[in-house]
């Protein structure tokens, strides 16, 4: 489980919280020294000359990863009582530990290895706690007179693979449907009968915190066939085929994911996405209050969708 920050402290992990470091404040011995700096993408650009005009033709336009870079000071020789032994050499080696402690986290091996493996930055700004997804990069140290006295400067620097910060508590909204209450037998009547009860669409109310769009992870829970959740008229996601009881099926858009699972078994499903879905990169939810309605052919009125997101912001 993710750790519980306290102001200015911030905690590396995998994406599922697991595995994670906090630093940034005096006690974790890892004190941030200015507040992280949010440096901008450049822009990658598909300008293009104007054929015997002067200027450009502006094509589409794309904005590279932002970095959140940290300035922090490696102490492990202070005046407080809760440094480490306090003889020059104790902090020294104290202080080298530390650092490779540290660089150990930052630059380890699983966040290279794998094209597929993303890492969870979380911070404790302004009594909010907040999440990227990306991976840690650039890391430069000073070690030289003062790692001797038990404090050596360091620069870290973490890539975020889109370009927001999102709520640590995740929001959820749940639509069941209902079994449809007209029916009946329609004549002629011909050998073996037959009845069938379908459902009937429900609804609810979807509020979106935060400034800007974010994304939306779909989950449809059995039995249901050809389901589907729209967003008042505007986005519309579904699936093709059955989902069966006890089994469901989950389209999770966000980048560090992208996947189509059924569980349980994690099978990958993604020809089930209906024909007339968004492209992953489209499923987000615009800021607001929108009404989710479900749809699908369910005999037992058991079956419900459920949407999951995180209200996003630029900045921690």
């Amino acid at each position: 489980m993710p750790s519980l920050l306290r102001e200015h402290q911030h905690e590396l992990c995998d994406v599922d919280g697991t595995n994670g470091f906090v630093f940034g404040t005096d006690e974790t011995g890892y004190l941030t020294l200015t507040r992280p700096v949010i440096t901008a993408g450049d822009y990658r650009v598909g300008d293009v000359e104007r054929p015997q005009e002067d200027g450009i033709a502006f094509g589409r336009d794309y904005i590279g990863p932002k970095t959140y870079t940290f300035e922090l000071g490696v102490i492990t020789d202070r005046s407080n009582g809760l440094a480490y032994p306090a003889s020059k050499g104790g902090a020294h080696r104290a202080n080298l530990d530390a650092l490779n402690e540290l660089e150990g986290r930052w630059r380890a091996r699983k966040w290279r290895n794998s094209a597929s493996f993303i890492a969870m930055l979380r911070s404790c700004e302004g009594g909010r706690t907040v999440r990227c997804y990306g991976r840690p990069r650039r890391w430069d140290e000073s070690a030289g007179a003062l790692t001797q006295q038990g404090f050596t400067p360091v620069v870290a620097e973490f890539a975020l693979v889109d370009h927001h910060w999102y709520d640590d508590v995740e929001q959820i909204a749940q639509v069941r449907g209902v079994i449809a209450k007209s029916g009946g037998v329609i004549a002629p009547i011909v050998a073996p009968i037959t009845t069938t009860l379908a459902s009937s669409p429900g609804s609810t109310v979807v509020n979106v915190e935060g400034p800007i769009p974010t994304w939306v992870v779909v989950e449809f829970n059995g039995p249901v066939s050809d389901p589907s959740v729209t967003i008042d008229d505007d986005l519309t996601i579904g699936l093709t085929g059955s989902v069966a009881a006890g089994q469901k099926v989950t389209i999770d858009p966000r980048p560090w994911s992208r996947s189509v699972l059924r569980d349980p078994g994690a099978v990958g499903v993604a020809g089930m996405v209906s024909a007339d879905s968004p492209i992953m990169r489209n499923m987000r939810l615009q800021a607001g209050r929108h009404t989710a309605t479900y749809n699908g052919r369910d005999q037992t009125g058991t079956s419900y969708v459920r949407l999951r997101w995180r209200p996003a912001r630029s900045r921690p």
